[in-house]
């Protein structure tokens, strides 16, 4: 596939949402203090990945054909930028903990226990994630059975974390049900995407009223893994999802473009890139906590500058070494 091919086929949308989620990533990662506004990131910016891994999800794709593309673009690059980071982590660590690189190396491919790359447990998470949403939707593919698997995977999931206590286990197995969940309603939005278009400017705007009214009313929050009530934090993440499918249909911006075609990257080296600019800061004595309106601008600029800084990276590794994200070559056919 020529570089040309592969740019038209990517959805620019997409790209854009997945740019606005990692940027909240970043902030979300930060060492924060008295923080307004993190509350409303919370449920969507991890939820939007789940949700663009369902849409992009191919139908009646053979399992290993599927195998293959998961392996190589998720953990084959999570097994080498992991290990990337591990070793140079020996060499320097900035102000990050280091616990030496054996354990590491375990910790990295069980991805339980401290997790000393813990920035990059997304990429093993989805490639588990999205072996069993294949294997979900290869026993149909109608939207009212997809809507269906989205609430009882949901449901169980919770069950297990909120009423059964549910042990954290490896590659964060524990999670799965949620995971499928906002695969599957991504994957609806595709299949019914003209008919709920025509109704997303009104909905958008009452949405986004009863986001943040119901957030700052209540000081409740969730993440993607819900809350212990199930109701409100799978009506408040789908609130805040249609929020953001219609901003990032609004948006142009090359900038959060960029970042949501390159976000396995991102997630690889956000936390090295953060521990960077945190030695910077000290160096230089930049600390501002007070006001808390100043603070929170001096987060927002310092979790661009973390996104700016890491562009170069990015364009690097895809011109000169794209085999890396699992481009221009196959495991098999």
């Amino acid at each position: 596939m020529s570089k040309d091919t592969a740019k038209a086929d990517r959805i620019d949308w997409l790209d854009t949402s997945r740019g606005i989620a990692f940027i909240m990533v970043i902030f979300d990662h930060l060492d924060l203090g008295n923080v307004v506004g993190i509350n409303f990131i919370t449920p969507v910016f991890l939820t939007t990945f789940f949700f663009v891994s369902g849409y992009l999800f191919k139908e009646n794709v053979p399992f290993t054909k599927m195998l293959e593309q998961r392996t190589r673009t998720l953990l084959i690059p999570f097994i080498i930028l992991g290990s990337f980071l591990i070793l140079t982590s020996s060499i320097t660590s900035f102000n990050e903990k280091h616990i030496g690189i054996g354990k590491s190396f375990v910790e990295l491919f069980t991805q339980y226990g401290y997790v000393h790359i813990n920035t990059m447990w997304f990429i093993p998470s989805l490639y588990l994630y999205s072996i069993v949403f294949h294997l979900l939707m290869s026993v149909k593919s109608d939207w009212k059975w997809m809507a269906a698997m989205a609430f009882s995977t949901f449901l169980i999931n919770w069950i297990y974390i909120y009423l059964l206590k549910g042990p954290h286990l490896p590659w964060h197995i524990e999670l799965t049900g949620f995971a499928c969940c906002y695969m599957f309603i991504g994957k609806i939005y595709k299949k019914l995407e003209k008919e709920i278009d025509g109704t997303t400017t009104s909905i958008c705007f009452l949405s986004a009223g009863i986001y943040l009214t119901y957030i700052t009313v209540t000081s409740n929050s969730c993440n993607f893994y819900g809350s212990q009530w199930a109701i409100d934090s799978i009506l408040l993440t789908l609130l805040g999802l249609t929020v953001m499918i219609k901003v990032s249909k609004k948006l142009n911006s090359s900038f959060l473009r960029f970042v949501g075609a390159n976000t396995l990257l991102y997630f690889a080296f956000h936390g090295k890139a953060m521990s960077f600019v945190n030695v910077i800061i000290t160096k230089l004595g930049i600390g501002i906590s007070e006001p808390v309106l100043l603070y929170n601008v001096f987060l927002i600029v310092q979790t661009l500058f973390v996104a700016v800084l890491l562009i170069p990276v990015c364009i690097l590794i895809n011109r000169y070494v794209p085999q890396v994200l699992g481009k221009n070559y196959k495991l098999w056919r």
